[in-house]
């Protein structure tokens, strides 16, 4: 199908124009991308778009039909883009934004080579509508009564294959971070286009075990300029809170810089015991959908073997 040369709407007059059509085997990630479209949209305008397949779209008039998923689960997209683009020659994560014509009607697609592309669209065309993602929230614009989407025909490969952020997690503002804050970082971090998280940390010890006058290295210890471990305690002379000088009043009711959860570890015991429970926690809940994309381009650069110590 020819690319539009006037913009494609979404919503007109507060009401809305356009349908977002799932395919006959859409994926979980594809489910959850046209579920975040559909929020996004009616934050954007106030107006909820109906989420339908292909059946369904056929017969339902002069609506817009904005199209999400592969040409394999979607045969509408695979319609949309023959001849014009092929998301098998895209990278990985690639991604297509096309608007035009399907059945005679007004039409944009969001297509990846794979699901994490098509999620990749969907949060592309949210800021093509205004929006603006940065690490901490959404910046939206003030609802409007008319929503379109440009005339386009927009390709997107990433520049480097990993593309994300290292937390230096020896700096007590880092070390401070909980769960929740984690899982709202993650969440962002997709929608940046970001598929990488690091870690980096010093242990107060040396990662070997070994023994100085006597003495084991122990989790825990402080350590002195004389001690022999790597890093002293003039570094950090404590984790207390009320050593804080400037900021103090955003730790109120906190009493270590740590975070939310670890505020009563005290000891290596306890810290085992608050890993288990995190761990079997984190199993036993089901994981965002943008996490997963995290994890699954993770694990494909660094093989199975890190699974296994999940």
């Amino acid at each position: 199908m020819a690319q539009s040369t006037t913009a494609v709407p979404l919503v007109s007059g507060g009401r809305p124009s356009a349908q977002i059509v799932l395919g006959e085997d859409a994926s979980d990630r594809d489910c959850f991308a046209a579920a975040e479209l559909q929020s996004y949209i009616e934050k954007l305008a106030k107006v909820r778009l109906d989420i339908v397949n292909p059946a369904e779209a056929a017969s339902s008039g002069e609506m817009t039909l904005v199209l999400v998923g592969q040409p394999e689960n979607n045969s509408l997209v695979k319609n949309a883009l023959d001849g014009i683009h092929d998301t098998a020659n895209l990278d990985e994560e690639g991604f297509v934004i096309h608007t035009g014509e399907a059945q005679s009607r007004p039409m944009v697609a969001l297509a990846g080579r794979t699901d994490i592309g098509t999620l990749y669209a969907v949060y592309a065309l949210v800021e093509m509508l205004g929006a603006t993602f940065v690490l901490t929230k959404d910046l939206l614009p003030p609802p409007v009564d008319d929503l379109s989407v440009p005339a386009t025909s927009r390709v997107w490969e990433p520049a480097f294959s990993r593309r994300g952020l290292q937390p230096f997690a020896n700096d007590l503002q880092d070390v401070t971070w909980g769960e929740s804050y984690y899982r709202m970082l993650i969440d962002q971090m997709v929608k940046l286009r970001m598929n990488y998280l690091e870690f980096f940390v010093q242990a107060y010890q040396p990662w070997v075990e070994y023994t100085f006058r006597g003495e084991k290295n122990l989790l825990g210890d402080k350590s002195e300029p004389d001690s022999g471990y790597l890093v002293i305690s003039r570094t950090v002379p404590s984790c207390s809170v009320d050593e804080v000088k400037i900021g103090k009043e955003h730790f109120a009711g906190l009493r270590n810089m740590a975070p939310p959860e670890m505020q009563d570890v005290d000891t290596p015991e306890e810290l085992a015991r608050l890993r288990a429970d995190l761990t079997d926690q984190t199993r036993a809940a089901r994981a965002p959908k943008t996490a997963h994309v995290l994890r699954e381009l993770f694990l494909r650069e660094t093989g199975d073997r890190r699974q296994e110590t999940e």
